[in-house]
């Protein structure tokens, strides 16, 4: 039953990427959206006023290009790599972990898409991730019932 609910987690983020892709249209809108997808998180006010000064470019440029940074800047990609892991797990990644996906310097999108497809594999990740989530909300373990579902 977990993992109908991190497929349909799955299913839902391929759908939104999707659909906020299609939809960005002005700058404001296609730096938010390459922002999230690059790097998983929205430009902050100096970054945003940077994009708003930039000429009109598309979509795909503006991912393209922040993944070239992404690719040439050691720290926004151990900030993309561990937002990933935060928002996947709800936790930071391991040394291992964060110099593996490192190397591989790929989008917050591209890391998410890894990160659900482990949890659906891998059912000892799959319960220490979701005993996290309950301790965060409830202050508790879940139990294993709660964990079977």
């Amino acid at each position: 039953m977990t993992q109908y609910y991190y497929m349909k987690y799955f299913i839902y983020l391929s759908f939104l990427f999707t659909t906020i892709t299609l939809t960005a249209q002005n700058k404001d809108e296609k730096a938010n959206v390459s922002y999230w997808y690059v790097f998983g998180r929205f430009p902050n006010a100096a970054e945003m006023k940077y994009w708003q000064s930039q000429s009109e470019q598309s979509l795909d440029w503006y991912i393209t290009n922040h993944k070239n940074y992404l690719n040439a800047d050691d720290a926004t990609n151990t900030q993309t790599v561990t937002q990933s892991y935060k928002d996947a797990f709800g936790r930071s990644p391991s040394q291992g972990e964060l110099d593996f996906w490192k190397k591989q310097k790929r989008s917050y999108a591209d890391l998410m898409n890894q990160q659900v497809t482990y949890l659906l594999n891998d059912p000892a990740e799959n319960a220490a991730t979701i005993n996290r989530a309950y301790q965060s909300i409830y202050s508790r373990a879940a139990s294993n019932d709660e964990l079977a579902q």
